[in-house]
């Protein structure tokens, strides 16, 4: 049994290519079969960052590539686009004694979340969102003035992509 990130992709996938490595090492090419496997693809991409490089480098392209990502378990032919977004609210600060002086940014962007998560209710299954990170105020005592939201999509649905962004 595998735990933890990755266990069910990078990780099971790197066990399956070498339980492979017979049926592989017979596919009839004129190009090097490559084997990579890299890191933090869920985040700055270093690792497949310094594999395209090295590939430019040595001037070598690849005929087909598969890459270890779930798919429900399947092979599939396409990548799930991923999109990345960072939405700042830019209230009035004032002191919390009264709130009505100023516009409480945390509440506006509870509203977009609310709206993002309504609008994720909406996808396909082949489409996922996660609101990944909020930062906003600075003390109890202060309505607070700026509230920064940053999500992601993951998906090959065009349309999905477009309603959030319609939306927003």
């Amino acid at each position: 049994n595998m735990y933890g990130l990755g266990g069910r992709d990078m990780k099971n996938y790197i066990e399956n290519i070498l339980a492979s490595k017979k049926e592989i090492k017979n596919v009839s090419t004129s190009r090097p079969l490559v084997l990579c496997f890299t890191s933090d693809e869920e985040t700055v991409m270093y690792g497949i960052k310094a594999v395209v490089r090295m590939l430019k480098e040595l001037n070598i392209k690849p005929t087909f590539t598969l890459i270890g990502e779930p798919s429900c378990g399947r092979v599939c032919d396409c990548n799930k686009g991923f999109y990345e977004y960072e939405v700042e609210v830019v209230g009035k600060a004032c002191h919390s004694s009264n709130p009505k002086q100023g516009i409480n940014s945390i509440v506006i962007m509870a509203e977009i979340i609310a709206e993002l998560n309504k609008l994720s209710s909406e996808f396909s299954d082949a489409t996922t969102m996660n609101i990944g990170v909020i930062k906003g105020g600075d003390l109890c005592n202060i309505v607070p003035a700026n509230c920064k939201l940053r999500y992601e999509m993951r998906t090959f649905i065009s349309s999905d992509v477009q309603k959030v962004q319609n939306a927003m």
